[in-house]
């Protein structure tokens, strides 16, 4: 939460993320965490840490794999946030969960987003009424289908053209000819 209350969302944990390490560099956390649902978290105290991990190569090894993870996540979290529309933030957003859920064994086309419109507006840098307009504009394109938190991705190529578009689908349709007219060059 920044000094004028705006909260910005990082970014949504699952199963395997380490959270709080960015307080080690600083020895306090820039950030706060919140359970979207029931959840189960592993405390350990820096020291322990420490201690654990200079004793046991498997558990450094696979502490550095889960920074290193999310590291890559800040980078594709950097890469939703330069779309320039908001269209293409949102469908970049739902092709990054979908892979994040296929590494957890999940359905990549079935998303049950735990999340709430403001939590993904607060991520995305956008208005949450801009996030509800988007999926309906995805879904009126045949992109996904969506039921309150329940999306299925309909056309995962589709949504990667959204997704890698510059210009708002609003944009690209103004551009058009009006029909009837004729074009002259």
């Amino acid at each position: 939460t920044a000094m004028d209350g705006y909260d910005h969302v990082l970014l949504f944990s699952l199963r395997g993320d380490v959270i709080g390490y960015d307080g080690v560099a600083t020895g306090h956390y820039a950030s706060a965490a919140v359970a979207l649902e029931d959840s189960v978290v592993l405390a350990v105290p820096l020291t322990a840490l420490d201690a654990v991990r200079h004793g046991d190569a498997v558990l450094d090894h696979a502490l550095q794999v889960a920074i290193s993870r999310q590291l890559a996540h800040a980078v594709e979290l950097a890469e939703l946030m330069s779309a320039v529309a908001a269209d293409a933030r949102l469908a970049r957003f739902l092709l990054h969960w979908s892979q994040r859920m296929a590494d957890q064994g999940l359905s990549p086309r079935r998303l049950l987003l735990r999340m709430n419109r403001r939590d993904i507006a607060a991520h995305l840098g956008l208005a949450h009424e801009t996030i509800s307009r988007c999926f309906s504009l995805l879904s009126e394109r045949g992109l996904v289908n969506v039921s309150n938190r329940d999306v299925e991705i309909l056309d995962v190529e589709g949504l990667r053209r959204a997704a890698h578009s510059t210009r708002g689908a609003g944009e690209d349709h103004a551009r058009q000819e009006p029909e009837g007219e004729a074009r002259h060059d």
